[in-house]
């Protein structure tokens, strides 16, 4: 398997995750920097990409992509493989606080620097650096925008929620605090990630609840599987709906009218940032290793400009 890899990495052939995927950027240089993303469909994971991109050829070096698909499994035998090819750094695009320790630490004892961004560590000691949104913020941000167009009591939300990642509960969690401080109520909560479940839950949630007036999707794609939910019912637009992420499918959606609003998340600058922390390190640097990256909040007042 690892030959069959290392001619894909040569030939610069693109595999799915399920055929352990690599996808080098050839910009020629003396280190090659490992990057696993979440997964390459949807456009935050493209821009991550990008911004480590963009620092490692300025630097003369080249970059290989793995893709795990969005699942935690693929990425320690992923990690395993960068390992074999001798890759200089890693940056590792989160799914879990503590799910890829394991991997990292081998990578460690591999004498290969690691940086994790996108979800923090929960061990910061085995990272070179770590880089994330100011995800509390996000939903925090979306609750007082459903507070200001509904008023506070009147807020009975739904919430489509991703258990376990940090990410999407300091979403979750920014999102209740500014919806309790109002006096509104969360009248359900369930697991929704991804447009497929977002919308399957949301289904169902919304039959549960019917006089539900907010759903609260821990992402975009979420929000977007919600936002079929509602136009089956025919409350397209009398439902507020929010996610996080900008993703230009949902920024389109509230140009319409048909999504409230959504925390656009800074990737480009996440995967640029992660890759200066391994630069950082390299170069005998005294520098933060824990960044937040502050969101934007995106509604029909401001969301032309990010079209």
């Amino acid at each position: 398997m690892k030959k069959i890899f290392y001619l894909a990495c040569v030939l610069g052939v693109i595999f799915t995750a399920q055929q352990l995927s690599a996808r080098p950027s050839t910009q020629g240089g003396g280190r090659t920097i490992g990057v696993i993303l979440l997964g390459t469909d949807i456009q935050h994971c493209r821009d991550f990409q990008k911004g480590i991109e963009d620092v490692c050829a300025g630097h003369g070096d080249k970059v290989v992509v793995l893709d795990p698909n969005w699942e935690i499994a693929r990425y320690a035998p992923l990690v395993d493989d960068l390992i074999a090819m001798k890759v200089d750094g890693i940056i590792i695009e989160g799914l879990d606080q503590e799910a890829h320790i394991g991997a990292i630490k081998a990578a460690n004892a591999a004498g290969i620097d690691v940086v994790q961004s996108d979800n923090w560590c929960k061990d910061e000691s085995i990272t070179a650096g770590q880089a994330a949104s100011d995800n509390f913020d996000a939903g925090y941000q979306c609750g007082l925008d459903a507070v200001k167009k509904l008023g506070g009591r009147n807020i009975r939300a739904i919430v489509l929620s991703n258990p376990g990642s940090p990410a999407a509960d300091d979403r979750t969690n920014g999102f209740k605090k500014a919806v309790a401080e109002a006096g509104g109520r969360i009248v359900a909560e369930q697991r929704g990630n991804g447009v497929e479940q977002g919308a399957r839950v949301a289904d169902d949630l919304l039959q549960a609840n019917p006089t539900a007036n907010v759903i609260m999707g821990n992402h975009d794609p979420a929000a977007y599987g919600a936002l079929s939910s509602v136009k089956a019912i025919g409350k397209t637009g009398q439902i507020l709906i929010y996610g996080v992420d900008g993703n230009p499918e949902n920024l389109e959606a509230i140009k319409a009218g048909e999504i409230a609003g959504t925390a656009k998340q800074d990737p480009y600058k996440m995967g640029a940032v992660s890759a200066e922390f391994l630069y950082n390190k390299w170069e005998g640097k005294t520098y933060e290793k824990k960044v937040q990256i502050p969101i934007q909040f995106v509604n029909s007042d401001n969301v032309d400009k990010f079209l």
